[in-house]
């Protein structure tokens, strides 16, 4: 195999499994236990009919965020002590005599079409354990991980990372509270638009590996470099500068194959379940066209949603919510 060949394949197994570690780890992983009990999604009123009548909702790759810093190197490293300690177990595993004879007997009958009788499984097993085959295998795990080791803490293995952690993850964010000035403002067209409150509690939010855990996950805000990502994988994978700390966000994470449809624009949609939304909460500055829209859709499709109206309190510096 040629010295570019080799730098290919290292480079993709370096790829691949940092990816499916860190994607695996952080989809999987225990989330708070301080699960808020609602999620809030603030949208513009051009969102009433794409969003609110649709029953769908846009999820953005982690690279398409409207922050510029959201895939960014928060680690020194990809391969550090912890990342070793935390291996060891399956590279032992990969060359341990009795998970080798296994699979060498299961190779041997998969070949002959039949179960082995005790004279073959003796022969065979004499033959590869602690033999010539035996020890190259153990010599090529060795050396697959040391390339593994060499090439994946590399600046070009790091910025290859980052860019398929980006494009491949998508997410879909909300924030545990409804009454945040910044977000009415920034989200919600200037309390123009309007707020869905979900009940977390539904079964769409459960964790698809424990379902008596929530899938959301509380976006962290961190300004520092860890060493290496298993060491905190929150804020190496699911975190964003401190600077962004008001929108009090949690997300819920998607792949590719999540995606339910994709529009003209390349804006990738999933759908959410109306028995999950509890009620709508429409800005003080929205339109009464808007309001009478948000009812009659309400009414179609979310017969248990309240509808409220948030109204800026000049005396106490808060919303009050009044339902029409």
């Amino acid at each position: 195999m040629h010295c570019n060949q080799i730098r290919k394949k290292h480079k993709l197994i370096t790829i691949i499994n940092a990816f499916t570690l860190g994607t695996s780890l952080l989809f999987n992983s225990c989330v708070t236990d301080m699960t808020p009990q609602f999620a809030f999604k603030y949208l513009s009123l051009e969102r009433v009919s794409d969003v609110l009548d649709s029953g769908m909702m846009k999820i953005t790759p982690m690279s398409d965020t409207n922050d510029d810093f959201e895939v960014r190197k928060t680690f020194s490293k990809i391969s550090g002590p912890r990342f070793h300690e935390f291996m060891a177990p399956k590279l032992n595993e990969r060359v341990n005599r009795d998970i080798v004879g296994r699979n060498i007997l299961e190779k041997c009958a998969q070949r002959l079409g039949r179960p082995l009788n005790r004279h073959e499984k003796r022969s065979a097993i004499s033959k590869s354990i602690g033999g010539r085959k035996h020890r190259k295998f153990i010599t090529n795990v060795s050396e697959e991980w040391g390339n593994f080791v060499e090439y994946s803490n590399s600046q070009d293995a790091i910025d290859l990372f980052l860019k398929e952690w980006g494009n491949e993850l998508l997410c879909l964010s909300f924030s545990d509270r409804w009454d945040i000035p910044n977000m009415w403002t920034f989200y919600a067209g200037c309390g123009t638009g309007f707020v869905i409150e979900f009940t977390t509690e539904h079964n769409w939010f459960a964790n698809r590996v424990d379902g008596s855990k929530s899938r959301l996950h509380q976006v962290r805000y961190f300004d520092g470099i860890l060493d290496e990502p298993i060491q905190d994988l929150e804020a190496a994978f699911s975190s964003k500068l401190s600077c962004w700390s008001y929108e009090r966000e949690w997300r819920i994470y998607f792949g590719h194959e999540d995606v339910e449809k994709t529009n003209p624009n390349n804006i990738h949609l999933v759908s959410f379940p109306r028995d999950a939304v509890s009620s709508i909460i429409v800005g003080a500055k929205s339109t009464l066209d808007m309001r009478n829209m948000i009812k009659r859709i309400v009414s179609a499709h979310y017969p248990s949603a309240k509808i409220f109206i948030a109204t800026p309190n000049k005396k106490t510096s808060s919303y009050d919510l009044t339902g029409i």
